[in-house]
């Protein structure tokens, strides 16, 4: 694994698309979750929220132990 390849995986992001997906739910009623309660679009979070955000979590956090895991691996061996 070079530098680019490494970083490029540390940077990646979670998106509202990623939420919305493991919510079974549309992109635009997760973005209206997330707005203030005082605006007019604001909508209610999706069923079942709290479960599926912290799946995301998860599975973010397990990339990133495994891209720990392999760079740690390689130190001798890259510098």
């Amino acid at each position: 694994m070079n530098f680019k390849e490494a970083t490029d995986l540390l940077i990646q992001k979670v998106t509202v698309a990623d939420i919305a997906e493991a919510c079974g739910s549309h992109v635009n009623s997760v973005e209206r979750a997330r707005l203030s309660p005082d605006t007019r679009h604001y909508r209610e979070p999706p069923p079942g929220w709290i479960a599926a955000v912290a799946r995301v979590a998860r599975e973010r956090g397990r990339q990133l132990i495994a891209l720990a895991d392999t760079l740690e691996r390689s130190i001798g061996h890259h510098g």
